[in-house]
């Protein structure tokens, strides 16, 4: 019986169905191979403040950073990505496509755009891209995950292999860290899936489960499996023996990221050096900073960054003042502060990243 089950079972939800609609790819509502929701779950899980953009042409202000995953059989009307664009050249904000931005761009309208990223991928093919990070190894995981290039107030940022994304890569070991990887650095704003399909809207939002498996099949085939499953039970009540053999559940503990880091950071907060920590990530700024301007003091800091037309010199006017002349007051000072600080710090080594790369 428990063989006639089995067959039966497989059958029923194996056996292809004409009446099933057909699943959306590299959707984040889709656990099958080619859908994206592991990726959702992880950037979750890792706190990203990650959603979904599911509306026709109603952008929400509390996004930050778009991502689009432009597989090889998806398609964008104009009107939806000349919206895109503008967003981001107007309003300052960051898009992540994921995929062929030769598919997605306009050979013609966006010429400019297009010569301005291959100009990239081949100055990172080269070596010649220049890049904040000291790691050799760190430099070339970034050449090969994405390249950032600047589109007006905004910046587009291109994830090479739009495949990154999907279920059945993340299984694959380091697969997951380097999605991670490509998205870091957006961690502190929100980060939103572009899942509105214009052809086909409602499937978009359909959500696979045991429930929608079980309302797609046919009567007749409920019907049956409903009966075998109570044959089941019966069958368990009056034996009142256990089916299969035990099993062994074996637990794998993986000892989080950057582990070594979060605990010596605990500690020093724990011991009231916070001030300590936050004087050491501002000493290593000044030296990042003296060592791209190739200057050593507070005046020929400003100097420099002056005549390099880099912007928010008044940012960096009030860090070097904390560097230089008051850094015995970073332990009196309040968490939202320090957190000001760190993010203008962050701000300026983005702006000596990309001013330079503008042609600044």
């Amino acid at each position: 019986m428990l063989v006639l089950f089995a067959l039966t079972f497989a059958g029923i939800i194996f056996l292809p169905d004409n009446n099933q609609k057909e699943i959306i790819p590299y959707s984040t509502n889709s656990a099958e191979d080619n859908g994206c929701l592991a990726s959702y779950l992880l950037l979750e899980e890792l706190d990203f403040n990650v959603g979904r953009y599911e509306e026709k042409f109603n952008m929400p202000d509390n996004i930050s950073s778009l991502l689009y995953i432009n597989y090889p059989s998806r398609n964008i009307n104009q009107e939806e990505r000349d919206m895109i664009l503008s967003w981001v050249h107007d309003d300052g904000n960051r898009f992540i496509l994921a995929g062929s931005y030769k598919t997605f761009l306009d050979s013609s309208a966006h010429k400019e755009i297009i010569d301005e990223i291959e100009s990239n991928i081949k100055a990172d093919e080269n070596g010649e891209k220049e890049n904040v990070l000291e790691n050799e190894l760190e430099k070339e995981m970034e050449r090969s995950l994405f390249t950032d290039v600047s589109y007006g107030n905004g910046i587009i940022r291109i994830i090479h292999n739009h495949e990154l994304f999907a279920n059945a890569v993340l299984r694959i070991e380091g697969s997951a860290k380097n999605l991670v990887s490509a998205l870091f650095d957006l961690k502190e704003g929100s980060l939103y899936f572009y899942e509105y399909r214009s052809s086909s809207a409602d499937a978009a939002n359909k959500k696979y489960g045991i429930e929608g498996a079980f309302k797609l099949l046919p009567v007749p085939a409920r019907f049956i499996l409903l009966q075998l499953f109570l044959s089941l039970l019966l069958y368990i009540a009056f034996t009142g023996r256990r089916i299969g053999p035990p099993v062994v559940n074996r637990e794998i503990n993986y000892r989080p990221d950057n582990e070594n880091i979060t605990a010596a950071a605990a500690l020093m907060d724990r011991l009231k050096l916070r001030g300590m920590a936050f004087s050491l990530y501002m000493d290593d700024f000044i030296n990042e900073i003296s060592s791209h301007l190739k200057c050593f003091t507070r005046e020929e800091i400003l100097s420099s960054w002056e005549e390099n037309n880099y912007k928010h010199k008044d940012l960096l006017s009030e860090v070097l003042y904390y560097a230089f002349d008051n850094k015995e007051s970073l332990n009196n000072l309040e968490n939202k502060e320090m957190q000001r600080l760190a993010r203008a710090m962050d701000l300026l080594k983005r702006e000596k990243h990309y001013g330079k790369r503008r042609g600044r």
